[in-house]
């Protein structure tokens, strides 16, 4: 499959809001120009840094990373994880999630969304590349996670999620739709992008799941 070197967001948020992933195949100092980045020391939680000024010179454990401040990217790094853009209509807040299945059933999507001014229904999601439902077998313990805390409108779809894997106790996710039911759930439904698979494509996505050991994709937004 085809990919740019650099995907840039394909959604409804406004102009002065630039969001991207790089691929392997590109310099992620060559889309920065020389720009500041926040980076995060992710560690699959829920926490949020928000970034009233400048940029920190260390790493702060957090998950997600929130700001109104223009010109300050905000960067997280994936390898298989689902990047989660956000945007309010108006251009004046955004934000970036890195949600693996821990991450999103603690609750970094509805904590990135607790900092938002804007009302949810007025603010766009952007998923960026993750692994796929092909490829992403959890166990039964993972399952019984999202069924349990599943509301009673979204227990039924939010089943449907999983489908049986070829191993016994075995099921094959779709971490996508995981994350599009929470953000349903907290009132938030403009969402686009999701359906790449970063272990089906080699040439231009790193895959933990894939290959144990491997880089890691950045994902970048800013306000200008």
């Amino acid at each position: 499959m085809k990919v740019n070197a650099v995907i840039k967001a394909n959604w409804s948020a406004p102009t002065n809001v630039t969001a991207c992933v790089v691929t392997r195949r590109a310099d992620v100092d060559d889309v920065l120009q020389q720009k500041q980045v926040q980076w995060l020391q992710q560690v699959h939680g829920k926490d949020v840094l928000k970034l009233k000024a400048g940029v920190n010179i260390s790493e702060p454990k957090a998950d997600a990373i929130y700001t109104q401040v223009p010109g300050i990217v905000c960067g997280i790094h994936t390898a298989d994880c689902l990047p989660v853009f956000f945007s309010d209509q108006k251009g004046r807040e955004i934000a970036l999630a890195h949600a693996g299945w821990r991450g999103l059933a603690m609750g970094v999507l509805e904590n990135t969304l607790a900092c938002f001014k804007a009302k949810h229904e007025s603010i766009s999601v952007w998923f960026g590349p993750a692994i796929g439902p092909c490829h992403f077998e959890v166990g039964e313990e993972v399952r019984d996670i999202y069924l349990q805390q599943a509301s009673q409108a979204t227990k039924k779809i939010t089943s449907a999620v999983f489908v049986p894997g070829a191993k016994n106790g075995k099921w094959m996710a779709d971490l996508y739709k995981l994350a599009q039911i929470r953000l349903n759930d907290a009132g938030l439904f403009d969402i686009s992008g999701g359906g790449l698979c970063t272990f089906c494509d080699p040439e231009n996505f790193y895959s933990y799941r894939r290959d144990k050991e491997t880089g890691r994709l950045s994902s970048l937004i800013w306000l200008k």
